[in-house]
């Protein structure tokens, strides 16, 4: 469909190539990569990637010094999202003269910035912050000697359900920012990640229950099961607890369809049979 691929691994690379894609529609985007990884992308012509330190420029350097780069930035400000990253991936923007020149001196191609807000970043105008760090680092390169025409935006759209009117927003904020920050004379390539967006909410989890207990919660909250005495209707109601075919091992926690302060989904009813009444 005409879509891109962001690998973070030799056998996501694999598993990409398998399919026909061409190498120059691989971004490798992880910034500290394996030597051996390094040289099968060299190998298989992948030479889009990014980094974030000095160390990793010495890697690329001694691997596959032909690769364009990526600089990886740090956001200033971390911001509301699922999952951050600033602990672990970006270059503080008061590190990024010194890693440019080091690039410069080791003759290495640095072609654009990259940077990630958060996984499911909640206010959109969180782009507006690291996309000014991101001018900041183009000008920096500039003066440095660098001619950078990739801006990668990252991820941390939206993803769960009914969410294109809040994806629109996003695009309004970064559509505006980008454009006041970056004019089209700047013939910038600009790539975006929205992967949570695109698979997120796209499947459909379909459970049996395989049985179901019945009990009485006192109003004083004490519980009995099915053999105690019955209360009387005016302190007592009867509740019930059902079993799937499907448990925290599976998808709901392990797979991550359920963790704290995730989005509860009502379950639809596909076919039902009855076999006990409590």
């Amino acid at each position: 469909m005409g879509v891109s691929f962001d690998c973070a691994s030799k056998r996501e690379i694999e598993a990409v190539l398998s399919l026909d894609v061409s190498p120059s529609r691989i971004v490798y985007a992880h910034p500290y990569k394996p030597v051996s990884s390094l040289n099968y992308a060299k190998l298989k012509n992948v030479s889009l990637m990014t980094f974030d330190t000095s160390i990793e420029l010495y890697k690329i350097k001694d691997v596959y010094p032909s690769a364009k780069l990526l600089l990886r930035l740090l956001p200033e400000i971390e911001f509301d999202a699922r999952i951050q990253f600033g602990s672990r991936f970006g270059c503080p923007l008061s590190e990024v003269k010194k890693v440019l020149r080091l690039a410069y001196d080791l003759n290495l191609n640095i072609v654009g910035v990259s940077f990630h807000v958060g996984s499911d970043v909640k206010d959109p105008e969180a782009y507006i912050s690291v996309l000014s760090q991101s001018r900041d680092v183009f000008d920096i390169a500039e003066e440095i000697g660098f001619n950078m025409t990739i801006l990668d935006i990252g991820g941390g759209f939206p993803g769960d359900h009914n969410t294109s009117r809040q994806f629109t927003k996003f695009a309004e904020v970064i559509n505006k920012t980008v454009l006041d920050l970056f004019p089209p004379d700047n013939n910038l390539e600009i790539i975006a990640e929205p992967g949570r967006y695109i698979v997120a909410s796209a499947f459909t989890v379909v459970a049996n229950i395989i049985g179901k207990r019945c009990y009485k919660k006192s109003i004083a909250g004490n519980e009995t099961d099915d053999n105690d005495e019955i209360q009387t209707a005016s302190n007592a109601k009867v509740s019930t607890t059902y079993f799937i075919n499907d448990s925290v091992f599976g998808n709901f926690v392990f797979g991550h369809l359920y963790k704290p302060g995730s989005e509860i989904y009502t379950p639809k009813l596909v076919k039902h049979f009855v076999y006990l009444d409590c």
